[in-house]
């Protein structure tokens, strides 16, 4: 990937990452990011991201939101 792309695609996982609320959005949010960390492990603005995520909405009560019928 050239780094125009890498730009492109660290951009939009940030705002990715910045603007999930949904379960599934927040789930795929995170995946995308481990995946980008096992590749670029020194990128402490995912890694930042990615927590505060996890803080926002933690794993458990995704979960429960899943499982609850609306």
């Amino acid at each position: 990937m050239d780094e125009n792309n890498t730009s492109r695609a660290h951009h939009e996982l940030m705002n990715r990452l910045t603007n999930a609320r949904t379960p599934a959005e927040v789930a795929n949010a995170r995946a995308a990011a481990d995946s980008w960390l096992a590749a670029n492990p020194g990128d402490g603005d995912v890694r930042l991201a990615r927590e505060r995520l996890q803080e926002a909405y933690p794993e458990e009560d995704l979960d429960l939101e899943e499982e609850s019928p609306t």
